[in-house]
C-alpha cells in the first residue's frame, strides 16, 4: 500500500533516450506525484552531470516511464536492486548506470551525512535532533556544484574567490527554463523565456508551497482560498538570519534574539549593485562607489510591472511601454488592506469591501517607531511607549550631489553645511496654469514666474527674497 497520508512517494523509474535507446533505471523519494517529479524537478541520481544536463536541455528526446511506486524507501530500494541484477546495468552498455544497487542486511536508509561540532564526518539519522535543530550540517550545505570553460566540475561556496570572479559558475548556469507547452512540460533556453513575447508558464507558475494543518509540505495554487486560513505559507513569520556561529538560518521572526538585535538578517546593510558595463556586485550599502554614483542598485530607476497579458516584469521606468501606460506597475490601484479579524488582503484601491468599510488600509491610525535596539513596529498612533520614537523623527529625504536620492538624519554634518540638500518638494502654479512639483530654492519662486499653490508654504518664498 503507498503511503499517502504524509504525501512520501518512494518509487522506480527508468529513463530512455529515445534516439539512443540508453537508459537508466533508478529509484527516488518525493512529496508530489511521481509524474511531476521525474523528468521535470528530478533527473536521476547519476553522477555523469552531461547525462542530468542533456535531459535538460533536450527534453524530446527522453521518455520517464514510472515502473512501480512503495510505501518505503527500503522498497524501493529493493525493487531497484532485483531491476539492477536482472538487466546486469553495471555491465550491460545499453545502461547508463555505472554500478548495481545493493540493498543488503545492514544498509542504513533515512540517514545522511553530516559535519559535527569538531568538523568531522559523521552517517545519523535525517532525524537526529542534532540535524533537525541545525546543529549539524550535511556535508554540502552551502557549497554549490559549479563548472569552469574547460568542463572542470567543483562543488565550492558562493564566496569562493573562482566562483565571484566569474572563473566558475554554477552548473546550471545559463540552463533552460521549464515549461508547459500545450499541456506537456518542455525546456526553452533563459534567453527565450524571459523575452517579452514569451507565451509558455514556468511549470510552478501560479504555484506556492504551503503547510496544511496537518503540517504536510504541499504545491497549491497562489489564490488558493485556504492560504491564510487552512494554510500557512512555508516562510510565514520567518526570516533567515546569522547566528552567533556565524551559521545561516531560519527562525521565527518573533524569536529574541532576532528582536533584539544579537541576529541579523544575512542581507542587512548589503546591495545587489551593478556598474556601468553591467557587471553585478554585492556589496555594503554604504559602499563610496554607490553614493559616487560608480555603482547603481539592481532597482535604481527600475520598477516592476504587469502587461496586458498579466506577466510581471522588471523594467527601467523609463521603458517606452511603461510611460505609454502599456505597462502598468504591479502596485498600481492596489493596497494592503484588513479586516475586522486582522486578516490581510492585497486588493483593488476601489474594491467595494474597501467603500463599504468592511476592509480597511493596513496603516489607517498606525504609526511605525523603533526601540533602541533599531527594531521597527507598527503600532496605535495614539499609542507612547517609553524607549520607542517615530522612524521619521529627525529624517527627511536628502539629494546628495549626485543626485542620489536617500533618507537621511537632519544633523547630519554634510546636510548641514549644504552638501546634502532637502528633496522636499512643494506645489505650485506655472505661468499657463499647470500644477507642478519643484524644490523649495527653485529660483522662479522668488522671481514670481511660479506661484505656491499651499498658502501655508508661503514662508518659504521668504527665506529666498
Amino acid at each position: 500500500m503507498v503511503n499517502l497520508e504524509n504525501k512520501q512517494y518512494f518509487y522506480v523509474y527508468l529513463i530512455t533516450n529515445i534516439i539512443t535507446n540508453i537508459k537508466y533505471i533508478g529509484s527516488r523519494g518525493c512529496k508530489c506525484l511521481p509524474e511531476d517529479d521525474i523528468g521535470k524537478r528530478y533527473f536521476s541520481s547519476s553522477s555523469d552531470i552531461e547525462f542530468i544536463n542533456h535531459q535538460k536541455n533536450y527534453p524530446e528526446q527522453y521518455k520517464y516511464d514510472i515502473l512501480s511506486i512503495h510505501d518505503t524507501r527500503k522498497d524501493a530500494f529493493i525493487e531497484e536492486e532485483r531491476l539492477h541484477t536482472l538487466y546486469n546495468v553495471a555491465f550491460n552498455t545499453e545502461y547508463k548506470n555505472k554500478c548495481k544497487c545493493q540493498v543488503g542486511e545492514n544498509m542504513r536508509f533515512n540517514m545522511t551525512t553530516v559535519y559535527d561540532e569538531n568538523k568531522n564526518t559523521v552517517f545519523i539519522s535525517l532525524d537526529d535532533e542534532n540535524y533537525t535543530s541545525g546543529k549539524y550540517k550535511h556535508v554540502n550545505h552551502g557549497l554549490l556544484m559549479c563548472m569552469n570553460s574547460h568542463g572542470e566540475f567543483k562543488r565550492m561556496s558562493i564566496n569562493d574567490e573562482r566562483y565571484i570572479s566569474g572563473e566558475f559558475k554554477s552548473q546550471n548556469y545559463g540552463a533552460r527554463i521549464p515549461v508547459f507547452i500545450n499541456g506537456v512540460c518542455k525546456f526553452i533556453n533563459k534567453e527565450d523565456y524571459y523575452n517579452e513575447d514569451n507565451e509558455y508558464k514556468h511549470v510552478n507558475y501560479g504555484k506556492t508551497r504551503v503547510y496544511d494543518n496537518n503540517g504536510n509540505c504541499i504545491v497549491v495554487n497562489k489564490d488558493d482560498d485556504k492560504i491564510g486560513v487552512d494554510y500557512k505559507h512555508i516562510n510565514y513569520n520567518k526570516t533567515v538570519i546569522i547566528n552567533d556561529k556565524g551559521e545561516t538560518i531560519q527562525i521565527d521572526k518573533n524569536d529574541e534574539n532576532f528582536l533584539n538585535g544579537t541576529f541579523k538578517h544575512p542581507n542587512r546593510g548589503m546591495s545587489n549593485v551593478y556598474d556601468k558595463d553591467g557587471n553585478h556586485y554585492y556589496i555594503k550599502s554604504d559602499d563610496p562607489r554607490i553614493l559616487s554614483g560608480e555603482l547603481v542598485t539592481l532597482k535604481t530607476r527600475r520598477v516592476t510591472i504587469i502587461d496586458k497579458d498579466g506577466n510581471t516584469k522588471s523594467v527601467f521606468n523609463d521603458d517606452p511601454k511603461f510611460l505609454s501606460g502599456e505597462y502598468k506597475a504591479i502596485t498600481t490601484g492596489k493596497m494592503n488592506a484588513i479586516d475586522k479579524d486582522g486578516k490581510t488582503y492585497y486588493v483593488d484601491c476601489d474594491d467595494h469591501r474597501i467603500l463599504s468599510g468592511e476592509l480597511v488600509s493596513v496603516g489607517k491610525n498606525k504609526k511605525y517607531v523603533k526601540d533602541k535596539n533599531g527594531n521597527t513596529l507598527r503600532i496605535d498612533k495614539g499609542t507612547n511607549i517609553d524607549g520607542f520614537y517615530s522612524c521619521s523623527k529627525g529624517r527627511i529625504s536628502m539629494y546628495d550631489k549626485y543626485g542620489n536620492k536617500f533618507t537621511g538624519d537632519v544633523t547630519d554634518e554634510k546636510y548641514i553645511n549644504g552638501e546634502y540638500i532637502s528633496a522636499y518638494k512643494i506645489k505650485c502654479l506655472d505661468a499657463d496654469g499647470n500644477k507642478i512639483k519643484v524644490d523649495k530654492t527653485d529660483p522662479r519662486i522668488k522671481d514670481g514666474t511660479i506661484t505656491i499653490i499651499n498658502e501655508k508654504l508661503l514662508f518659504i518664498k521668504s527665506f529666498f527674497i
